[in-house]
């Protein structure tokens, strides 16, 4: 069963990113940037995604997006604890956001998500040094998901 997706008015497997550093990544072979990690609908789905495009005013071109809830279908949190969120990095920099609220419906090979993020030069480290805030929409659609 296809999950509904709460980012419907964003191209699929595209990230839209505004606010401190702004811009349109992309899955450039959805076939190879989609790994899922695990998917048990009923207990974890875990997904990779590897982007590339430019963000204004940061250096990386290639970023990771790392998605982990329980099981598949729709989450929506108000305050997502910083260890648990939502990671979006650069590969070659390291600075990247963290969600602190917002919905990302999941379902292995489709999903979209739509989040207020905070960026870091740490994200996810409780000693991260904030470096700004914004919003970032996204979907994913992967033809086949490699699995690990």
């Amino acid at each position: 069963m296809r999950p509904s997706l709460v980012a419907s008015h964003v191209a699929s497997n595209t990230i839209v990113v505004t606010g401190k550093y702004s811009g349109t990544l992309k899955l450039e072979d959805p076939a190879k940037d989609c790994v899922e990690l695990i998917n048990d609908p009923k207990k974890q789905d875990v997904v990779r995604l590897n982007y590339s495009g430019k963000l204004s005013g940061l250096s990386g071109t290639k970023w990771t997006f790392i998605a982990a809830e329980k099981g598949s279908g729709t989450f929506t949190q108000s305050h997502i604890s910083t260890t648990k969120a939502p990671l979006f990095f650069s590969s070659t920099t390291g600075i990247g956001f963290t969600a602190v609220s917002g919905t990302i419906t999941i379902g292995g090979k489709v999903g979209s998500f739509k989040y207020k993020v905070t960026w870091s030069n740490q994200p996810g480290s409780i000693g991260a040094t904030s470096m700004g805030s914004g919003t970032a929409t996204g979907s994913w659609s992967c033809p086949a998901v490699e699995t690990l």
